[in-house]
């Protein structure tokens, strides 16, 4: 037996409302058959079927409000019982948020406070110039950097 449930649309869509069942419990269905239109506040479109076999459920009744991973019917072979409890489909479970972020093993190295162009910056690195021990006003630029390199 196959659950199929109300799938992702957009990101900023949470629920649906069921407008109207296209099958009915009974009725064969073919892998890619519409089975029920579904309308958000932007668009209505019409649900495909995950499975082949016999529609066994519509577990919401039309006109409802479901959200995105209710389960909305069960397709399955004659003769299948249908739980009493309905599944959420299992990629919209909500778990336990895991950190995204990690720090760091090493601490990162310190963030200079000098002020240079990245020519400037560049030019100290090949000549050998420690940007720190600069005396200058505003943004060190190429001209700051090579008077320090013809004073030392």
């Amino acid at each position: 037996m196959t659950p199929f449930f109300v799938p992702y649309l957009d990101v900023s869509v949470e629920e649906a409302v069921v407008m109207n069942w296209l099958k009915h419990p009974g009725d064969a269905i073919a892998k890619g058959d519409s089975l029920v239109e579904l309308a958000t506040e932007k668009a209505l479109f019409e649900f495909e079927s995950p499975a082949e076999g016999i529609l066994l459920a519509q577990v919401v009744p039309p006109k409802s409000t479901v959200l995105v991973g209710q389960c909305l019917g069960y397709i399955g072979q004659t003769g299948e019982a249908v739980p009493a409890v309905h599944p959420v489909s299992p990629l919209f479970r909500q778990t336990e948020a895991e950190p995204v972020f990690e720090a760091p093993a090493e601490p990162l190295p310190e963030i200079s406070r000098v002020r240079a162009t990245p020519r400037a910056r560049r030019l100290a690195r090949e000549l050998g110039i420690d940007l720190e021990t600069l005396r200058h006003e505003g943004v060190i630029d190429e001209d700051a950097v090579r008077s320090a390199a013809s004073a030392t």
